[in-house]
């Protein structure tokens, strides 16, 4: 099986099982470098390819995540879904992004539900389906907040 690994995972130190085959992209194994040092097990590095990155970055949008996503985040989920494989994680918006896209998640911290984020304006209140970071109608800082159900 096929594993893409996302910076979290590789810092909690686990033990990963040797019958997998891991991948990373190449900011994911920078922010080991910085952090870490170096790691000991076999990772391939790759990078995915435009088409997925701009799939990832359109989904994100729409869920209302892109904002919370590192360049890292957004090549995981690229690798993966170019991949076809499964993701480890501990990051909330790398698996609510993967959920919308198909992808399979692991991780001993998963979210319980998915979800799609809006934007609201802290002075007005007004909502905004794609983020900004000031509102155009009164100024005031606009924050991520959960869609309701209707």
């Amino acid at each position: 099986m096929k594993v893409v690994l996302d910076t979290s995972a590789l810092l909690l130190g686990k033990p990963l099982p040797s019958d997998f085959e891991y991948y990373a992209p190449p900011k994911v194994m920078e922010e080991i470098e910085k952090k870490l040092g170096s790691c000991s097990m076999e990772i391939f590095v790759m990078m995915p390819e435009k088409k997925f990155v701009e799939k990832v970055v359109e989904m994100a949008k729409k869920t209302g995540d892109y904002k919370k996503l590192s360049e890292a985040d957004i090549e995981v989920l690229a690798l993966a879904l170019q991949l076809n494989a499964c993701i480890l994680t501990e990051d909330f918006s790398i698996q609510n992004v993967a959920s919308f896209l198909g992808i399979d998640f692991y991780g001993d911290k998963e979210i319980r539900e998915i979800r799609h984020w809006i934007f609201r304006c802290t002075g007005c209140g007004r909502y905004f389906d794609v983020f900004v970071e000031t509102c155009p109608y009164c100024g005031h800082e606009v924050k991520r907040t959960r869609r309701r159900k209707r």
